[in-house]
């Protein structure tokens, strides 16, 4: 899986001729495992000493960045959209090339955040020249916001369970 992953981004953000700088992970349903491709694909791309990737978790429904990268309690990019904090204080380095940004605390305003996120840019987060951003998103047909989440970034992955999600909803 993690060859595949990280074939799966050097193909996208190096061999295009349209530049990609973001790349999201979405699905239909939830349970589909776009979280764990997300993670695993920004932590391969990432082992790459030339390449610089934060993975940025837009899924409110089901965070789970701080638990899995065992995040020291703090803000997230919804405290950041808010301006309660700096970009600083929400860009976790979770190894050399690495950076992740938690979800944060949505308030019940996940459109709100969007919104704002739209206005800064997807980009905005990022500090190095010619750093890539992975993003793991809602799913698109059961979360209100999923599908303004997946319109942000530049390229999108459909992660598909093949036998579990429906035909219907991945048309």
């Amino acid at each position: 899986v993690r060859i595949r992953c990280k074939q799966l981004c050097v193909s996208t953000f190096f061999q295009s001729h349209t530049p990609v700088r973001s790349l999201g992970f979405t699905s239909a349903i939830p349970g589909e495992g776009k979280s764990f491709l997300a993670r695993v694909a920004a932590e391969a791309l990432a082992d790459d000493d030339s390449v610089a990737v934060t993975l940025l978790e837009c899924n409110w429904e089901h965070p789970s960045f701080s638990t899995d990268f065992k995040l020291a309690p703090g803000p997230g990019l919804a405290e950041w959209l808010r301006q309660e904090c700096s970009l600083d204080a929400i860009r976790r380095q979770t190894q050399h090339n690495l950076t992740v940004i938690p979800a944060g605390e949505s308030k019940n305003n996940t459109v709100g955040l969007l919104r704002a996120f739209h206005q800064h840019g997807v980009l905005d987060v990022l500090t190095r020249p010619n750093e890539v951003i992975i993003v793991d998103l809602p799913s698109v047909t059961t979360t209100p916001y999923g599908q303004l989440a997946a319109s942000m970034v530049d390229s999108l992955i459909l992660v598909v369970r093949m036998g579990v999600t429906p035909e219907s909803y991945i048309t």
